[in-house]
């Protein structure tokens, strides 16, 4: 009889061992990711316009900074705000990608192998909209934008259990509404992330652990 209980034990044993399920948490407060994800490298942007009070453009609509790869579907600039004070998500210089065709407004963001947590504010100039965010596992988030200019602006964040190779950011908005983001810090040593699915498979396991001990007893 003691072999009865087996299949039960390696239910829970294969939920405690499974590998990771990939799936990235978000987060929307900054001090809670700052919180939670270690060796975080900050790009500011405030060092890309020289001189300043003006405003950078890059050509191909693309930069790489420490590492970080950022390439608009358009035009990519840097911006700062004492040159036009809509873009201030009050942090000085932002990086903006603006569509000058019709159809939604993309960033791509590639980021250095390892990458485990990402994060960074988030604005729009003109008028308002949702901007989506969609991980290279397919992981979709949709959060409203704050309009600039502003002192407390959105955040976006995001730690997952494996690399995040890239970011890509959609604002489904035609043409020169300016899409903001600022403050972008990535990380590769990061928390641990909850596994709702191993989670749940160690509560199913133990639950029937219980029942079988039960009847057992009940049957003695």
């Amino acid at each position: 009889m003691k072999y009865a209980l087996a299949p039960l034990a390696a239910v829970v044993a294969a939920a405690l061992t499974a590998g990771p399920t990939a799936a990235a948490v978000l987060y929307t407060d900054r001090a809670a990711f700052e919180a939670d994800a270690t060796s975080l490298t900050l790009i500011d942007f405030n060092d890309q316009v020289v001189p300043p009070d003006t405003f950078t453009f890059y050509p191909g609509a693309t930069v790489t900074l420490s590492g970080v790869t950022f390439t608009g579907n358009s035009n990519l600039y840097t911006v700062d705000p004492a040159f036009v004070g809509d873009y201030d998500l009050g942090d000085g210089v932002v990086l903006s990608f603006q569509q000058a065709d019709p159809g939604p407004q993309v960033l791509t963001i590639d980021l250095p192998a390892g990458t485990t947590a990402v994060g960074f504010d988030f604005g729009i100039a003109f008028g308002t909209a949702d901007f989506t965010f969609t991980l290279a596992s397919g992981e979709e988030f949709v959060l409203s934008a704050a309009v600039a200019p502003t002192d407390d602006p959105t955040f976006a964040g995001f730690i997952a259990d494996t690399p995040i190779a890239s970011v890509t950011v959609t604002v489904p908005v035609d043409s020169f509404t300016a899409p903001l983001i600022d403050r972008f810090v990535f990380g590769t040593g990061v928390a641990a992330v909850p596994e709702p699915t191993s989670l749940a498979l160690v509560g199913m396991g133990a639950a029937g652990l219980v029942g079988y001990a039960r009847r057992r007893k009940a049957v003695a």
